[in-house]
């Protein structure tokens, strides 16, 4: 028998799949990951957290990579460094 998840359980599910995914990119990042790299390690993590506690349906977590990665490496701002999603990445000289 499967248990019915609510539309509340979801929610929380998707938060700590977001929280998670914020937590384990800032500890395994590397001083040396470009800003681009971190982006897509917070998609891996995140997009895991998702397939996992099935908060959002497998094919929308398949449609958002798509569209996470367009929006993410499309933008040549963000591609250069010049955007960070509350990560703090220090660039070494």
């Amino acid at each position: 028998m499967r248990r019915k998840i609510t539309g509340q359980s979801n929610l929380i599910a998707f938060l700590l799949s977001i929280l998670t995914a914020l937590a384990l990119t800032y500890f395994v990042r590397q001083p040396d990951y470009t800003v681009p790299q971190v982006y897509v390690l917070f998609l891996l993590f995140f997009s895991v957290g998702l397939w996992v506690t099935e908060a959002v349906p497998p094919f929308a977590v398949g449609i958002m990579i798509v569209g996470f990665l367009v929006f993410t490496l499309g933008s040549p701002e963000i591609v250069a460094g010049g955007l960070s999603l509350g990560l703090a990445i220090q660039e070494t000289a």
